[in-house]
Parts: structure tokens; sequence; C-alpha cells
């Protein structure tokens, strides 16, 4: 997922809206029990979900978990590519789901945009990534907007550079994940962010300054 107050992947970062409430069921052994439970889910109020979700820290699940960038290229197009190394956790608090806090890191060598040869432009001659190997997102604030949906602040480090940045992010739901057994929360954010705020300006003013990041993702219990 950067100044995400203007943003957006971390983000991320960022990286971050499970906070918003989850769900808890005991596995039986059958997957359809499992679907059932996501299907019941979206019947009961996000306060109970939040109530009924343990505590605890929640590691990205990253074969579900994505950053998506967009940026102006040329006034033509909105061109679109992917950070795709990404780690960190949520320390989730059912009590009081406003308290919980998010840390999640990007590689910027993860850069994909199905041409490799350009990755590597991108991380090494944009990014620095030699001298920068890392992005992160760290939560200092989550204000709930509506029963499934909030605003979160933190700090992104991009680029060598910590600036205050905020996603609009959306609870999706939470279940136990039939295949690993955990309980594992959904969110989706959004945001923009003015790239040159960090000091990465390669191509302007022909590729635009406006960052658009969109994450999807999954966060399992530990």
């Amino acid at each position: 997922m950067m100044r995400i107050g203007n943003i957006n992947a971390t983000f991320a970062v960022v990286l971050t809206s499970g906070l918003l409430g989850c769900a808890s069921t005991t596995p039986t052994g059958t997957n359809s029990v499992a679907v059932n439970t996501v299907q019941n889910a979206a019947a009961v109020s996000a306060a109970a979900i939040i109530g009924a979700q343990p505590s605890g820290i929640y590691a990205v699940e990253p074969t579900h978990t994505s950053l998506v960038w967009r940026v102006p290229h040329f006034g033509l197009s909105n061109y679109t590519a992917r950070l795709t190394t990404i780690s960190g956790s949520i320390e989730f608090d059912a009590a009081n789901p406003t308290r919980s806090t998010v840390n999640v890191t990007v590689d910027p060598n993860s850069v994909s945009t199905t041409l490799p040869t350009f990755d590597t432009e991108i991380a090494t001659n944009a990014f620095h990534s030699d001298q920068f190997p890392t992005i992160n997102f760290v939560s200092t604030n989550l204000q709930l907007t509506g029963e499934k949906s909030g605003t979160m602040t933190g700090n992104l480090t991009f680029h060598g550079q910590t600036k205050p940045v905020s996603l609009e992010v959306t609870f999706n739901g939470a279940n136990v994940n039939p295949f690993t057994r955990k309980n594992t929360l959904g969110f989706s954010a959004h945001g923009k962010i003015k790239r040159s705020d960090f000091g990465v300006t390669k191509w302007l003013p022909f590729v635009g300054d406006d960052v658009e990041i969109i994450v999807e993702a999954e966060f399992a219990k530990q």
C-alpha cells in the first residue's frame, strides 16, 4: 500500500480492517458446515461478530492477500501493478476492536507488472530497494464510520521516509478456514498517496504523482 490521507498498500501497507469485526465458529470436519457458517454470518450484526472472535495475534495469510497499485500514465491510462511479498499481523482486541493494531511490511523488490525487466527497473530505479529494503505500515488509530467500515490512520515508512497516512477499510467477514482450521479475518482497504511526499519522483510528471492503492487481505489466528 506514501501518505494515505491522500492514499492508500500499504500499505502496507497496509495494510488492515479485519479489526472491524469477526466471527468464530468451531470446525466440524466438513466443508459444508464452514460454508453454512459463512453464509449465516451475513445475518449476524457486526457487534455480535466482533464479540465472538477471539482476541490475539492474527498473521497475514499471504496466499490470499494482495496489494494493487495504480498510477496515471501520460494521461492515457491508469497503469496497474502489484507488490506481492507481504507479511505482518493484527493484534486484535475483541473487547474493543478500535484498540487493535496493525503492523505490515511489504518487500519493494516484489513488484509485479508481468514484465520482469520492468519489475526490476521500478524496484531499483524508482523505489531504490537496495537502500530502502522494506515498506512498513504501523497503525496508530482506528475510527469506525459504519457497522463494517472505518478509517485507519498510521505511519507509513516508504523510501526511507515516514509519513502519517489514512486508509478507508471495510470488514468483509470472519470464519474458521475449513482447510487450515484457523480463525481468519478478511477485509478490504483503499486509499491514495502522493509518491513525491516520500521522495519517489522517478518519471514525473509523465507518470502521475497520485498513487491509488487497493488491498484485499486475510489474517489467520496464531
